[in-house]
């Protein structure tokens, strides 16, 4: 609820962002997400990325988890 670092919390997102629906199923896409995440079917990130970066996979069903979890969160935020 608090979040972590610069990153605000998924309940700060969905209170305070209009967009916040799109923001989430775009996160993928969107700076510094791609440096670190992808999906178990697509391969691996350059072997030069930075060694400081700890890639996440995540399968389709976890971006679903994530979003449903945001959305429940946004219902009860209101």
């Amino acid at each position: 609820m608090t979040g972590i670092s610069s990153t605000p919390s998924f309940m700060i997102m969905v209170s305070a962002l209009d967009d916040w629906h799109d923001r989430f199923a775009t996160f993928l896409a969107r700076r510094p997400h791609p440096a670190h995440l992808r999906f178990e079917n697509e391969p691996p990130r350059p072997q030069d990325s930075p060694a400081t970066l700890a890639e996440v996979i995540l399968t389709q069903d976890d971006l679903e988890a994530i979003l449903a979890y945001a959305e429940k969160l946004a219902v009860t935020s209101r």
